[in-house]
C-alpha cells in the first residue's frame, strides 16, 4: 500500500475502482477548519463525493435521482444510447462548450499522407454535420479551435467569432476525390488504420462514420481500438500476479507516434488559442531536440523535433513566432488568425466536431459548476439532507458535525 498525503479541502479515502462505492473522497477535516469548535461541514461542502466507476451507464440513469441512501445525484457523462431521449431526466442536461476539438492527428512519414492533397481529402470526405448529430453534444468543426477558447486573453470574445470557417462541415466527396486524382493517388491502392481509444463510445462512433467515408474514397480502412491492459509481473514462484498498474495502449501508440491516423480530443491548456495552436510550430512542439555529434569536428547540434504528426511547415512556424513575439494581444491574436488559416489549408491534423460538456443534477443538489475546461465544481454545492444520507450510510458519526 502507498499513503498519500492531501493538503487540500478533500482527501482519499478509497480508490478500489471495480467497486461502485469505490473511489471516495472525504472532506479534511484539517482543511480551514478549527477542530475543536467547527462544524465539520464549514467552509466545506459536501463532506464526502463518490465517484461511480463501476455501475453500468445505463444503470446509472435509471438510479438516478431515486431515494435518497446510495442515490446518484449528479450526472457528468451521459451514454450514447440515451441521448436521442429528450424527455424526463435529459430535460434538465447543461450543455456548455467544452475546451476541445475531437481531432484526427495524420502521420505524414506514411504514404500517402506525406502528401497534402490527401491529407485535405480526407477532410472534405467528412460529414462534420452528421457526425455532430449522431454524437449529439456537439458542433460541427469549422477549425481547430475550440468555441470556448478566447480571442485575446484581456477580452471574452472567442476566437471563432472571429475565425472564419476554414473547413466545410458537410462532406464533398467529389471535390476530394479530384483532389486526389490532381495528386495522382489511385486510393484502391492504400490501406491504413484509424486508430482510436477503446475507452470511448463516442471515439468508436465516429470513426466508424470516418470509415465509410473514406472508404467512399476508395480507401481500405481498418479501426484499431486500443485500451488499457493490467501490468503483470513473476513473484517469487514464478506466476504472473497483477502489480496494481495499468498501461494504456492508446496513449503509448499516440506518444511514440505508432498510428497512421488517431483519434483524440485535443484539449486547450489555457483559454487563449497561443497555447493551443503552438504546438504544431517546431519550436513550440515540446517534442524535445534531435541531437546529431560530428565525430570528425567534434561538434553536436540540437534541432527541435516537430510535432508528433511530423509536421514541420516553415511559413506556419514563422507566423507562430511572430505571435509569440507580438507586443500586444490584439496583434498577438491577428497573427494566430493568419496561423490557424496555414494549419488548416496543410492539415495535419483534421478537425472533426467541437465537443460539448454536459451534466445533470438530480433534485436536491444545487450549486455545482463547471470552469473553463468543463471540471465539476463542487465548492458551492448543496445537497438537501445530506447530514441525514451521511448518518443513514455510517459515513459519519453523529459528533462529527461538531
Amino acid at each position: 500500500g502507498e499513503d498519500i498525503v492531501c493538503n487540500g479541502p478533500f482527501m482519499i479515502n478509497t480508490m478500489d475502482f471495480l467497486n461502485e462505492d469505490g473511489f471516495i473522497l472525504d472532506r479534511n477535516s484539517y482543511y480551514y477548519r478549527d477542530r475543536s469548535k467547527d462544524k465539520y461541514d464549514k467552509y466545506v461542502k459536501p463532506g464526502r463525493i463518490i465517484v461511480n466507476y463501476a455501475t453500468a451507464l445505463d444503470k446509472q440513469l435509471e438510479q438516478f435521482g431515486t431515494g435518497e441512501v446510495g442515490a446518484l445525484y449528479y450526472l457528468g457523462y451521459v451514454p450514447l444510447s440515451a441521448r436521442a431521449d429528450e424527455s424526463g431526466l435529459l430535460k434538465k442536461l447543461k450543455q456548455s462548450d467544452a475546451a476541445s476539438t475531437h481531432t484526427y492527428y495524420i502521420n505524414e512519414s506514411v504514404a500517402p499522407f506525406d502528401k497534402v492533397e490527401v491529407r485535405q481529402a480526407l477532410s472534405l470526405a467528412l460529414d462534420r454535420e452528421a457526425i455532430a448529430a449522431a454524437i449529439v453534444y456537439a458542433d460541427a468543426a469549422t477549425g481547430l479551435v475550440p468555441n470556448s477558447v478566447l480571442y485575446r486573453a484581456d477580452k471574452k470574445t472567442t476566437f471563432r467569432k472571429k475565425a472564419e470557417e476554414l473547413i466545410a462541415t458537410s462532406a464533398k466527396l467529389e471535390e476530394a476525390k479530384s483532389l486526389l486524382s490532381e495528386a495522382g493517388i489511385k486510393a484502391s491502392d492504400y490501406s491504413f488504420t484509424l486508430t482510436v481509444n477503446a475507452e470511448s463510445e463516442e471515439h468508436i462512433a465516429i470513426a466508424e462514420l470516418a470509415e465509410k467515408a473514406w472508404e467512399a474514397l476508395g480507401f481500405t480502412v481498418t479501426i484499431e481500438k486500443l485500451g488499457v491492459e493490467m501490468v503483470m509481473s513473476l513473484n517469487d514462484k514464478n506466476e504472473e500476479v497483477f502489480t496494481g498498474a495499468y498501461d494504456s495502449l492508446y496513449r503509448e501508440a499516440l506518444q511514440s507516434g505508432d498510428f497512421d491516423i488517431i483519434a483524440l480530443d485535443l484539449v486547450a491548456t489555457a483559454s487563449t488559442a497561443f497555447a493551443y495552436l503552438a504546438p504544431f510550430a517546431t519550436d513550440f512542439s515540446g517534442n524535445g531536440y534531435i541531437t546529431n555529434h560530428d565525430v570528425l569536428t567534434g561538434t553536436t547540434t540540437y534541432t527541435a523535433a516537430p510535432h508528433i504528426t511530423g509536421y514541420d511547415s516553415a511559413a506556419y512556424n514563422i507566423k507562430i513566432e511572430e505571435a509569440f513575439n507580438a507586443e500586444s494581444e490584439k496583434e498577438r491574436a491577428a497573427y494566430l488568425l493568419e496561423a490557424e488559416k496555414i494549419l488548416m489549408n496543410e492539415m495535419p491534423v483534421i478537425p472533426v466536431i467541437f465537443n460539448k460538456d454536459v451534466s445533470v443534477s438530480a433534485k436536491g443538489l444545487k450549486g455545482v459548476s463547471a470552469n473553463f475546461y468543463t471540471a465539476g465544481v463542487f465548492t458551492k454545492a448543496k445537497l438537501s439532507g445530506y447530514w441525514k444520507i451521511a448518518l443513514a450510510e455510517g459515513w459519519v458519526e453523529k459528533d462529527k458535525k461538531k
